[in-house]
């Protein structure tokens, strides 16, 4: 029901952007750092994900717009298994959908805020032992973690013209991913490289 909810919503956001006079479309794409807040993991220990997707800008005001999008993004941490010879790490793929609002502090520089609810796409963990590399993506691996996911946003952009951006954003996490117990929140930073059209 909640899922529902949040597609309704979604949903009510782009089909009122088509009427907008002031509404434009953009594609975004850039690496992430991610991680997860819990036990058995140093936080400052971040993996390179990606994600890449579209955006619909709709102005409000002469400072003030509202960026709702549609992402794919890779997310996951390095993971401490006592005694194992290798390096072990696990990588979701989610659907990101970023609800934001875009404060422009002058024609180059803007300040972002808002709310990513995302939805868990697949799953895998990754064991490298010296030159080899096993990736595993069964069943049992996603059934470890909660389809749905919650995060606030903050982030800083620069406009370079032509409709070229580029956006720092931080995702904290506010809702558990783990589905058999455990207590994990994905934590991580965007780079991105947008065109806007």
């Amino acid at each position: 029901m909640k899922n529902l909810s949040v597609l309704l919503i979604l949903f009510i956001i782009f089909t009122s952007s088509l009427n907008a006079q002031d509404t434009r479309f953009g594609i975004r794409l850039g690496p992430s750092f991610t991680t997860v807040d819990r036990e058995f993991i140093d936080r400052n220990s971040y993996i390179v994900g990606y994600h890449a997707g579209g955006y619909v800008n709709i102005r409000i005001s002469e400072n003030m717009s509202v960026e709702p999008g549609l992402q794919w993004a890779t997310k996951g941490s390095p993971i401490i298994f006592f005694g194992s010879p290798g390096k072990v790490r696990y990588r979701n793929s989610y659907l990101d959908i970023p609800l934001l609002l875009k404060l422009d502090a002058s024609k180059s520089v803007f300040f972002l805020i808002g709310a990513q609810p995302s939805f868990l796409l697949n799953s895998a963990m990754i064991i490298r032992v010296d030159e080899g590399k096993t990736v595993d993506k069964s069943k049992s691996i996603k059934d470890s973690y909660n389809d749905f996911d919650f995060a606030g946003l903050i982030g800083l952009g620069f406009n370079l013209g032509l409709g070229i951006n580029l956006q720092l954003n931080y995702e904290h996490g506010l809702a558990n991913i783990r589905a058999d117990g455990g207590s994990n929140y994905n934590r991580g930073f965007k780079f991105s490289l947008g065109k806007t059209f």
